[in-house]
């Protein structure tokens, strides 16, 4: 009769089974999805989305505030592309009549262009951000189905097997991981400790079977 924490730990190895593989069919129907989407994205041609538009403010400065510098009001033209769209900037400036100190910006700024180019660079540029992400993912659930069979028919916990599983698996989060943090900064640290932790499990199991292994040989 088997002893009951090992029970145990086969019942979490096969709960885990389950959840792991839910998970990784999820993670492929999105991995494929994303590809997809990426393909259908590049393929539409630049000028699917056309721009043409006008934005017209007005700005009152009161130059008679020693803080404020008559330096910053001026006439002044700017004209840029970026990603195809151009983006033109006009701004006129002239007195109050009745008190000098006052002066009236009226600045115009038109975009017009192929607005197609770059929301094509951005989607395939998230498209292949998220491809890798998920593909890392998927491995790292294959290996964590792996260990979770390992303990489902586990007689011992520190079973050379149970401890190799749990290294492959430990080793299969950290490029996930560092690809999490280069992505979404400081918001991906969360997985990295869940990384950290999994690679300290891993150690202490490994220890452990070697702990093991010096017991039985004595006996």
């Amino acid at each position: 009769m088997k002893n009951a924490n090992i029970t145990k730990i086969n019942r979490l190895g096969t709960v885990g089974k389950i959840l792991s593989v839910i998970l990784l069919v999820i993670t492929a129907i999105a991995l494929v999805a994303t590809v997809i989407f990426g393909i259908a994205i590049a393929t539409l041609p630049e000028d699917f989305l056309k721009v043409n538009g006008k934005w017209v403010s007005t700005t009152i400065t009161d130059l008679s505030s020693p803080m404020v510098s008559r330096d910053i009001v001026e006439n002044y033209s700017d004209e840029r592309n970026i990603l195809g769209l151009t983006i033109k900037t006009e701004s006129h400036d002239k007195a109050n009549e009745n008190n000098k100190d006052i002066v009236t910006s009226d600045t115009e700024t038109t975009i017009e262009g192929n607005a197609g180019k770059p929301i094509k660079f951005f989607g395939i540029f998230i498209s292949v951000l998220c491809a890798v992400m998920l593909l890392f993912l998927v491995i790292a659930l294959r290996f964590a189905k792996a260990l979770c069979k390992s303990l489902e028919k586990c007689d011992s916990p520190f079973q050379e097997d149970v401890v190799q599983k749990m290294k492959n698996f430990a080793i299969s989060l950290i490029p996930w991981g560092v690809f999490c943090v280069g992505a979404g900064g400081v918001s991906a640290v969360g997985i990295v400790f869940i990384v950290i932790i999994v690679c300290l499990f891993s150690a202490i199991f490994k220890h452990g079977a070697e702990l093991q292994r010096e017991s039985d040989e004595t006996l």
